[in-house]
Formats: structure tokens, sequence, C-alpha cells
């Protein structure tokens, strides 16, 4: 029942309220203590010029007092929040109350947070055969990004493809700059990143899948992250939970991964069969490969360029590719 409680903190509505409850709280831990200790300082001055000892140190056991009043009201909001991230640590509540804390935390992360949300709620409200503009062309829902792979097939060979290099990780004017990084040395990004309340960790157990499928199939390790992350809320999704499926790849016949099929993942809130996956390696994979196919490989069938920008026009998150830019940068840069 806690847990289900906790769904509020993933809607985009309640995390916009608690953005400006951060901005409330900011406001009262500056202005509040000033207004005291200003208030207490007047009242001492007035008796200081009034001459009368017994006054004046009456005035300054009230200042005393109205300063401990400013810290506490400064120190209140801090511990509350530094209270409710102990919550965080019970894993059955964390992914959803974590959101609540981070927006109560962080006015910055909460952006981020509230972007994701937003997205998310968007694809579950699309209904099934609702048409979207791409390019001035008419085109059914996911069927851009979700295309059938027919004729895919696993290669364990790995690309000759050009390194960021230069210190950097990430570009995202060109995704098929790989990272160069091992599963290890992401592993490491991935623990530093402090940013998002730690969701940067789940990632942890797929670090040697992201890493071999940036290598067969030249694509950013770091795009992946991000787009994963506004797809699937930092793999919090229902989809993600029980499909396996980080991207919103909708179920079509004969597609495969490492040579085995997807099965039938049904979806309620959207009323439609996305992809099931055995396990996320094989997700990421599959998805690797559609990005290097079908967006960054010139003369390629949805090719506009090997930015993320550019591939995001058809991809179907155009509105939110600066959430994904953001995400795969801030993890690049830890």
């Amino acid at each position: 029942m806690l847990t289900l409680s906790l769904e509020i903190c993933k809607m985009s509505s309640f995390l916009r309220a608690l953005r400006i409850i951060n901005y409330l709280i900011t406001i009262a831990k500056i202005l509040i203590p000033i207004i005291i200790i200003i208030k207490g300082i007047t009242d001492v001055g007035k008796h200081v010029i009034s001459s009368k000892p017994e006054e004046v140190r009456n005035a300054a056991i009230v200042l005393g007092k109205r300063l401990l009043a400013g810290i506490i009201i400064f120190l209140i909001p801090s511990l509350t929040i530094s209270l409710m991230g102990m919550f965080t640590n019970y894993e059955d509540i964390q992914n959803n109350f974590n959101d609540c804390y981070l927006c109560l935390k962080s006015g910055s992360e909460c952006e981020s947070l509230i972007s994701v949300a937003e997205y998310i709620e968007q694809q579950e409200s699309i209904d099934v055969g609702e048409d979207i503009t791409v390019y001035g062309k008419s085109e059914e829902i996911h069927k851009i990004s979700d295309e059938d792979m027919t004729g895919y097939e696993y290669s364990e060979e790995y690309k000759d493809t050009e390194i960021v290099g230069a210190g950097k990780y990430f570009d995202p004017n060109d995704v098929s700059k790989i990272s160069g990084l091992t599963a290890d040395e992401l592993i490491q990004k991935l623990n530093n990143c402090t940013k998002y309340g730690g969701k940067a960790k789940r990632y942890i157990p797929y670090a040697k899948s992201l890493i071999e499928a940036e290598k067969r199939h030249g694509v950013n390790v770091f795009y992946m992250i991000g787009v994963y992350s506004l797809e699937s809320g930092w793999t919090g999704s229902s989809l993600a939970q029980k499909c396996n499926n980080l991207g919103g790849i909708k179920y079509y016949s004969n597609q495969t991964y490492f040579g085995k099929k997807t099965t039938k993942c049904w979806q309620q809130s959207t009323g439609a069969w996305f992809a099931g996956f055995d396990e996320v390696g094989g997700f990421i994979e599959y998805h690797a490969n559609l990005i290097e196919k079908n967006y960054i490989t010139p003369g390629a069938k949805y090719y506009h360029g090997k930015s993320a920008e550019a591939i995001s026009r058809v991809y179907g998150h155009h509105k939110s590719v600066g959430t994904v830019i953001e995400i795969a940068s801030n993890i690049a840069n830890s």
C-alpha cells in the first residue's frame, strides 16, 4: 500500500508542486533568519540609546533567543529533507519516494525529473493508432522507433569507430563517437554521479552489456543511458520492470536479438503489445543495433545526422532531447 501511495512521486504535476515548495523553503531559510536578526539588533539598539542597563540586558537576551530561533528555522528544512532521505535506503520504496525527496532537495534536479515524468505521461496517454507528424509526414505512433528488425543477425564483431577523446566521453553532436571506456570504468562513472539521487547506479548491472553494445554498433554508451532514463523513468516504468524494455520498443513479428525472438508483452496503460526481452542486456543489443542500422548510418532510412537532436526528430522524443543530452553529459562528466 505504501509503495502504491508513493506513485504520486512519479506524477509531473506533484513534482512541480514540490519544486515550488523547494523554492519557498529556500526563500524562507534566508529571509526569516534575516528578519529575526534585524528585528533583534534594532531592539537592542533602541535600548542602548535609552541608556538603561536592565533594558539592554533584557533586549540582549531576547536577541540571543531570536538568533537561536533563526538558526533552528534555517536548519529545520535541511534536517527534515535529510530525514526523508533515510527512507530512500529502503529498496521497496526508494524508486518512488526518491523523486519526491530530490525535488524538495534540489530545484535543478527536480527540473530533470519533471521532464522525464512529463515524457512518460505523454507516451502513456497516446492511443494505439494515433498519428504523429514527422517531417510533414503522418506516421503510425512508435512505428519508426520500434521498426521490425527482420533479417538482423547477431555478430560478435566490434565496429572500428571513432572515440570521443580529449578527456571527453560524450559528444551530443555525434553519438557515433564512442566513449572508449571499459565496463569497470563505466561503473566508476555511474557510482560517481551524485545527481538524480544516485539513479545512475541502476545501470551498473548492465555496464558490460552497454559497453559491448557501444563497441559492436558504434553508439555512444552515455547517449543510450540518456535515452533509457527518459524513456523508462530511470528503469522504473512498468514497461521496463515487466518487459525488460527500456525504450518503448513495440512488438513486431520476427524481432530478434542474440538469435532469440522477442515476446509479446501487454501494457494496459497504452492498450498495446510491446516487445519483451528475457534480459535487459538483450534489449540494449536490440536498441543499439536499431540506432546504428536506421539512424546514424549515412543513407539509412531515418538518417538526418549523427547528433542526438537529429536522431530525436524521427525517434520520437524531439521535445525532450535536451533532457537526454543533460543526463548523458552529467554522467559522462562524473
